[in-house]
Order: C-alpha cells, then structure tokens, then sequence
C-alpha cells in the first residue's frame, strides 16, 4: 500500500490517505481528504500543494507520488475571489416634489447606504 500524507494549513499533524499503485490522481485524492473528513457536498474546492516542493496541483489529472506530503486549503468554488461581488453603483436619491413637500421614493437599503449629509430636503 501506498500513502499521501495531507494536513490542512491550520492544522499541526499530517493524516494519511492510503492506495494503491505508484501515485494518486489529484481528483481521487480530494475524493478521499473528503470522505476521511467527513465532508458532505461542498461550497468549497481544495487547493493542494506539495510541502516539499511548493508545486500546486491544479488539473484532476495531475498525479500525486506516493509518500509525498501535501499541504491543503479550502478556497471558494469559482476560485480565490469567486464569493467577492461587486457592490452595485449607487445612484443618489429619487426626490419627487408634490405641493411643497417632499416625498422620498427609496427602499430602506438604498436609504440605509447612504450617509444622511447627502440626503437633502429633510426638514
């Protein structure tokens, strides 16, 4: 049998996948971390690299070499700033004027994002 040794980053102590053959595929060893993990379905891929060398596998058919040590990170499906959106532009309030007075057409979150000195109007 054959053996990978893996550790989170936060983590102190390395476990062990075992297999057989000379190495193991990238896409067969993240199978594995998950299910020794206990990790269901995910919303995260793991990035895995060679401790030793600092090579990071990236392609599902990339081979792994038995005894080797890899360290793991949990990232984000699309990749590092896949969860990061865009704050949308913001436009300044709608004032309509109506005999005098004045009337805010805005949802509360539009309101809330901006700072009550931009506001005018408010008596």
């Amino acid at each position: 049998m054959s053996s990978v040794h893996y550790k989170f980053k936060s983590q102190n102590d390395y476990d062990t996948v075992t297999f057989d053959g000379l190495h193991i595929s990238l896409a067969d060893l993240k199978k594995a971390i998950m299910t020794q993990k206990r990790i269901g379905r995910a919303v995260f891929d793991l990035q895995i690299t060679n401790a030793q060398t600092g090579q990071e596998y990236t392609s599902s058919n990339d081979l792994i070499p038995k005894n080797a040590s890899v360290i793991i990170v949990r990232i984000p499906l699309g990749g590092v700033g896949a969860n990061i959106t865009a704050e949308p532009p913001r436009e300044p309030p709608k004032i309509v004027r109506n005999h005098g007075d004045v009337c805010f057409h805005l949802s509360f979150s539009i309101l809330r994002s901006f700072p009550t000195k931009e506001i005018v109007g408010i008596t």
